[in-house]
């Protein structure tokens, strides 16, 4: 990835946080880990589904710290981040909404 596109996240949009509870247990975190994956690949199919685009950041884990102040979480540890918007050269609809949700 450029320098431009990690300043920015390629201007999408939306992007999602994907974090999961602190855990000293090493097999809750694989399971929980497991998970994320699973959901990962979820979002990729439905974001496709609806004409999205998507990438998963791993190297978000070199900002976690910043990432998780930014947000005000705390407990949590970063699993990636998915910039999610309209790929280059997609009709994009002129309805939008601004609002942020936490799950």
């Amino acid at each position: 990835f450029s320098q431009e596109f990690a300043e920015n996240l390629g201007n999408a949009p939306v992007v999602i946080v994907l974090t999961m509870p602190e855990t000293t247990n090493q097999n809750v975190k694989k399971y929980q880990l497991i998970a994320c994956g699973a959901a990962i690949e979820n979002f990729y199919l439905a974001a496709t589904a609806q004409g999205l685009a998507t990438v998963c950041l791993s190297s978000a884990a070199f900002v976690e710290a910043e990432i998780l102040e930014y947000l005000g979480v705390t407990g949590e540890e970063v699993v990636t981040v998915l910039p999610l918007g309209y790929p280059d050269g997609a009709a994009i609809p002129t309805t939008r909404r601004d609002k942020s949700v936490f799950l």
